[in-house]
């Protein structure tokens, strides 16, 4: 293995090589796990890439029917994701963001959704991101689109959860 002693940290002398060797910025491959000092040979293995959960569901067990979070999913994967949930008897719950118009479809084939509007980045704490209308100007462009894309949500509820915290 070559050591790359520049991501090591200012007060790491290079003779400590040996405690820093799962660090993956010391090895070539990113591949290799660190050790572990037990036995984590009946650790359950999650399937990758939404092709493969099927024959995961029919040949091995339902580990991916019991996580509730999947990461790197694009519309269809989560849509396809949903669908197996609901063939093998499963009630599917969502919440997303009401900001994105592609949730839509997500809400719809769900069970039960609910839609969440996002915190938009606020650069200057003076500056309100978003000031509300008046009842006479009607719906801001934002709040409508909110509003119809969580058209198929269960459940709807006016209140701001943030503003609801900082009081």
């Amino acid at each position: 293995e070559q050591m790359n002693e520049d991501c090591l940290p200012p007060q790491l002398e290079v003779n400590h090589f040996d405690a820093w060797q799962s660090l993956s910025c010391l090895t070539d491959s990113t591949e290799q796990s660190a050790p572990v000092n037990f036995d984590m040979s009946n650790r359950a293995k999650l399937p990758r890439g939404i092709d493969k959960i099927r024959p995961h569901l029919e040949l091995v067990d339902n580990v991916p029917l019991l996580v509730s979070l999947f990461t790197d999913c694009t519309v269809s994967t989560t849509r396809e994701m949903i669908h197996i949930m609901q063939e093998y008897g499963e009630i599917v719950c969502v919440m997303g963001s009401s900001a994105n118009a592609d949730n839509v479809g997500i809400f719809l084939q769900a069970n039960a959704s609910f839609a969440v509007q996002p915190l938009f980045p606020q650069v200057c704490q003076k500056v309100s991101v978003y000031t509300e209308t008046t009842q006479e100007q009607g719906p801001s462009p934002v709040s409508l689109s909110n509003q119809l894309n969580s058209l198929p949500c269960t459940l709807q509820d006016p209140r701001s959860i943030f503003l609801l915290i900082m009081e």
